[in-house]
């Protein structure tokens, strides 16, 4: 309606315009003003506008406009044509405009439709732009999880395998598998395939293909941890763990398999050497409780007979010589054991001095001879004609070979054979001891040398001792610089302990022993006054009736305080002070005398179970003149007492001289 609308409005302002005119103008107005609302309406409103603006203008215009105006019928030939002529140029005029706006249209629709191609292309090659962007990035991020998958899989410190499913082809092994296995990688074609892997159970059963863990993931089964003793490409049995678990895709169908080999062989075998040591541990303890019940019931014995046949001097003196060997049995046993243990601690110095190895060799041979005539054996010592030299512990050395001369003495039948050989080769100083005893199992042979480990014989007799001779001998050995091993054909054959120790480039001008520990020579002799402070009351009162037998006048104390007083009151020569007592331990006992000018004559002997070169240290700092560890011989008790001055008022000789 409004493009009708239009027409009207246009044709009726055309009119109104041309009234104007003709009253201005002279004669008729032309019709050609009234094709202006025909082509206004024909463009804007199309054809039917068009057509009703050409007749209104037609019509209005000969009404108004044609003289005489307001007579339509009044019309000349001139009029109708100029009608006629407007008629035909208004529908010309619509004709062409409707063309015009047809063609228009269809151009405008191409262009939309050109338009909207255009956008759609624009928005497809934006999407495949996205798309190509999203796949470069998915590329990328392949190319980047696989890049940290391959660096995990090379760098993992263990093998991992990995197989398809469902035919088991391995299709990729990390470099750390042909390290634990000790073989190139086996890319086995099919599960059938597996038995080419050497591997045994717990049980020393042989894993078959398809019980391997490999295969086992392959049909769906989580392993975890399962130990294999697997048998490597360069012939040793090592133990390794597998773990292994089924690869699947989406749907949660198993498309491969993966296991992960870890080397456990040092922590297994660490962990059956711990069970093994723990049960020689057990051994040892079982075997320290026999050896110390075997003294103790003899001297409890003993104490019996004394008790019932005190006054017969045989029977007394026959006991007294049981009951000594027991009591040096027992010391010789704590002090291995404080032994091996300060050595184990790096609590123990060597005293190296250049010496002859053939003086370590007497000393030791001597210590040795009555165990070695007590079993009948013949024992040869053979020399280098050079000498020797070393720099060593002559001490410690010679409790090496003394202990070496030992075993072969208690290892070897009665009446057997037991060579000490002394050879020079390469720098080295190579001492032999050989016997033709029991000898060593072969599978012992590793382990002879561990603390705790006994050699036992065919028989598996015991001979005594604690196990640890060996061990404090291979330790000395190495503190020397030097080497020991033990070599044995088998039981029965006997065996031979080989020690290697580094010899001295040129000869030492003053060859010499590592002196033993002594008192000072005898000076005098006769009845003391004697302080003895323990809080042992059994061990105090029984040295104080030794004492009192030999005529010495003895008191007692059991803590350090009632030391102090009773030093102060009773004024002894000799006092014999424990080291661990209560209320106030030795040391300060020591001190606080030693500050005090009446005590200066006075000698101060420590008396403990500790003999550690830190506990001597100490009690000579302390102002100790000697160190006695219990069991203290009474002999050596003695020969103490005797070097002590007449003359209370003598000068504080001795003092740091330990014993």
């Amino acid at each position: 309606m409004a493009r009708y609308g239009m027409a009207i409005i246009s044709s009726g302002l055309t009119l109104i315009i041309c009234l104007f005119l003709n009253q201005t103008v002279s004669g008729n107005l032309p019709l050609t003003l009234f094709i202006i609302p025909v082509v206004v309406s024909a463009w804007f409103g199309g054809l039917g506008p068009g057509t009703l603006a050409t007749m209104l203008c037609g019509l209005a215009g000969e009404y108004f406009l044609t003289e005489p105006h307001f007579s339509p019928f009044s019309m000349d030939t001139a009029d109708w044509e100029r009608l006629t002529l407007f008629l035909a140029t208004s529908g010309l005029l619509n004709w062409l405009i409707l063309m015009m706006r047809a063609a228009r249209q269809e151009v405008e629709a191409k262009a939309r439709d050109a338009i909207q191609r255009q956008i759609e292309l624009e928005a497809q090659i934006a999407e495949r732009e996205r798309a190509r962007a999203e796949r470069e990035r998915l590329i990328a991020e392949l190319e980047t999880e696989r890049a940290r998958l391959n660096a995990i899989i090379e760098h993992i410190p263990a093998g991992v395998i990995l197989a398809e499913a469902p035919s088991g082809r391995i299709i990729l092994g990390n470099p750390q598998v042909e390290q634990i296995l000790g073989h190139p990688m086996i890319f086995s074609p099919d599960i059938e395939s597996y038995r080419d892997w050497f591997a045994y159970d717990v049980n020393g059963r042989r894993v078959e293909g398809r019980e391997s863990a490999l295969a086992r993931t392959l049909q769906g089964e989580v392993v975890t941890g399962q130990e294999i003793l697997y048998h490597r490409g360069d012939g040793i049995k090592a133990w390794i763990s597998v773990s292994g678990a089924p690869i699947s895709d989406t749907s949660g169908a198993i498309v491969g398999g993966v296991v992960l080999v870890t080397d456990i062989d040092e922590e297994k075998r660490a962990s059956e050497a711990l069970r093994e040591a723990d049960r020689r541990k057990n051994e040892f303890l079982a075997i320290l409780a026999h050896e110390l019940r075997n003294p103790l019931a003899p001297i409890s014995n003993a104490i019996q007979i004394l008790t019932l046949r005190g006054d017969d001097p045989t029977l007394v003196a026959q006991t007294k010589e049981v009951m000594e060997r027991q009591v040096h049995q027992m010391s010789r046993m704590v002090d291995d054991l404080l032994e091996v243990s300060r050595i184990s601690r790096g609590k123990i110095s060597l005293q190296m001095t250049p010496l002859d190895l053939a003086e370590v060799v007497a000393t030791a041979v001597e210590t040795s001879r009555p165990l070695v005539e007590a079993h009948r054996h013949t024992l040869t010592v053979s020399l280098p004609e050079r000498p020797a030299h070393i720099k060593a512990d002559g001490a410690r050395l010679a409790q090496v070979l003394s202990n070496l001369l030992n075993n072969a003495a208690k290892y070897t039948e009665d009446g057997g054979r037991i060579d000490l050989i002394v050879e020079q080769a390469q720098g080295e100083a190579v001492i032999r001891v050989r016997d033709n005893g029991i000898g060593i199992a072969p599978e012992r042979l590793p382990s002879v040398f561990d603390m705790f480990e006994q050699i036992e014989g065919a028989a598996d007799r015991s001979h005594g001792g604690l196990g640890i001779g060996l061990t404090l001998a291979r330790r000395l050995v190495e503190m020397h610089g030097g080497k020991i091993e033990a070599h044995s054909a088998g039981l029965g054959k006997g065996c031979e302990f080989l020690t290697r120790l580094p010899m001295l480039a040129q000869p030492a001008t003053e060859p010499t022993l590592a002196r033993a520990e002594e008192f000072p020579a005898p000076s005098a002799s006769g009845p003391r006054r004697v302080l003895v402070v323990d809080d042992n009351v059994d061990s105090a009162e029984s040295l104080a009736v030794l004492l009192r037998l030999y005529g010495h006048d003895v008191r007692l104390a059991h803590d350090g305080e009632a030391a102090l007083e009773e030093a102060r009151s009773f004024r002894p020569e000799v006092m014999f002070l424990d080291l661990g007592l209560p209320k106030m331990d030795g040391y300060e006992v020591a001190r606080r005398l030693r500050l005090e000018p009446v005590m200066g004559g006075m000698t101060l002997v420590a008396m403990t179970g500790y003999g550690q070169e830190e506990e001597r240290r100490r009690t000579r700092e302390a102002g100790f003149h000697s160190h006695l560890v219990k069991p203290v011989d009474f002999d050596m008790l003695q020969e103490l007492l005797s070097s002590l001055p007449a003359n209370q008022s003598r000068n504080r000789q001795g003092r740091g001289k330990a014993s």
